[in-house]
């Protein structure tokens, strides 16, 4: 048993090195066959700026870029290699995809994420091929194969048409890159423009200009297919959502059957909130949670029209008695899931007497607390009689009078974008 042990300690520590030398050798090869990471995350950070993301986004953005060459090192269509062009543009197409579907979802990190791995890949479409050194023109989305034309390193590569050099990560670690390139192939090696000290090294700040253009036009490409495929004032408002960081709400709302006669009053002042928020030139993402004696989570919402069909369909009922599941409502619209970077908040609105309140708020929320009302207090005190006659205590109705709704003015909680 000792010796079992002892073996599979040692195989343990074996993996745990084998695997740190081939992170290292990872960082090492991703640092020397690409646009060097940090010139990713500058020309990606300064191009969006100029086309109207604020300085998180910019962050966001470039990292997924920067970490691109980590992350999908062996995925030679996010970097063009061997010829791949074909596949370059489709991936693009897909990532174009992914930040609209991300948007429409709600999931502001993930459209971010994906833009980022995007624009690594255009931008290495000027690192890794010949449109700089044989002045072809690019058309993003409808690359072809460069395996139809013959690239020649001595013989300036290919002006015939756009190739992209061959790059073998495996001979790379071993000190040959170029191990098993075809003939008729350009080694990465000789082609790549990715700083000013490789071979081709004279060329990089033509392929570092045309990279940010291109990358610009790629963005405005992403912006375009959006208010394609989603149009109107909701494709402006997913376009703020992915330019700037905007604040998550979270309403959380009692719709037992104590609330019937302010539930509409809650509808209108939650609705009259959110379209203030509109009117400011925000975006929010929208959440609402409902509860009675659970927490029924209604979802979040980025089209404000969806938000006003799901609180427009809340309606007083069922419930029993206090208290009811506030707590662990709360709870749920404090974890809830936020899309970062966010400013996160709630209003609460509730008929529960406070006895029936969390005492300390979860944070990210803003409670009101109300005073103990007359008919709560008669109502423990008509229990704590019936205990002391040894009468099982019947379930009291709380009188409406005793749950008093949070007012309008709890949805008008401070929280600054």
């Amino acid at each position: 048993m000792e010796l079992r042990k002892s073996r599979g300690r040692q195989l343990v520590s074996h993996r745990t090195t084998a695997a740190a030398l081939a992170l290292t050798c990872l960082a090492f090869t991703a640092n020397t066959y690409a646009f060097k990471q940090s010139i990713h995350e500058e020309i990606t950070e300064e191009e969006l700026s100029t086309l109207g993301f604020d300085e998180l986004s910019c962050d966001e953005v470039g990292d997924s870029s920067y970490w691109t060459d980590l992350t999908e090192m062996g995925n030679k269509a996010a970097h063009v290699d061997d010829n791949l062009l074909d596949a370059g543009s489709e991936r693009l197409k897909n990532k174009s995809g992914e930040v609209v579907g991300a948007l429409k979802s709600c999931k502001r990190r993930d459209a971010l994420a994906a833009l980022g791995a995007a624009l690594h890949t255009v931008q290495d479409i000027f690192a890794h091929s010949n449109a700089v050194d044989n002045g072809h023109k690019v058309e993003l989305l409808k690359m072809k194969n460069g395996g139809a034309f013959t690239c020649d390193a001595a013989n300036n590569f290919a002006p015939e048409g756009l190739v992209s050099g061959y790059f073998s990560s495996g001979g790379f670690v071993l000190g040959n890159q170029c191990m098993g390139m075809q003939p008729g192939q350009c080694c990465h090696r000789e082609l790549n423009k990715d700083d000013s000290s490789v071979p081709n090294g004279a060329r990089f700040p033509q392929a570092a200009q045309a990279a940010r253009a291109m990358s610009r036009d790629y963005v405005q490409m992403v912006i375009d297919e959006l208010h394609a495929k989603v149009g109107g004032d909701q494709a402006i408002q997913l376009e703020k959502m992915l330019k700037e960081r905007q604040r998550t709400m979270m309403f959380v709302i009692d719709d037992t059957g104590s609330m019937y006669t302010d539930i509409a009053g809650v509808r209108s002042a939650a609705l009259s909130f959110v379209d203030g928020l509109i009117a400011g030139g925000e975006a929010p993402t929208l959440g609402l949670v409902s509860f009675k004696d659970s927490a029924n989570d209604r979802g979040e919402f980025c089209d404000v029209n969806q938000f006003r069909s799901a609180i427009s369909s809340l309606y007083a009922s069922g419930g029993g008695d206090c208290p009811e599941a506030s707590r662990r409502c709360s709870r749920r619209s404090a974890s809830s899931r936020l899309s970062a970077p966010t400013c996160r908040c709630g209003a609460v609105a509730s008929s529960l007497p406070p006895t029936h309140r969390q005492a300390t708020p979860p944070s990210g929320l803003w409670w009101r607390r109300r005073r103990r009302s007359r008919a709560s207090v008669s109502t423990r005190f008509s229990r704590a009689t019936a205990m002391r006659k040894n009468r099982r205590p019947s379930r009291l109705p709380v009188p409406l009078r005793s749950c008093r709704p949070t007012t309008a003015t709890a949805l008008s909680a401070p929280c600054a974008p």
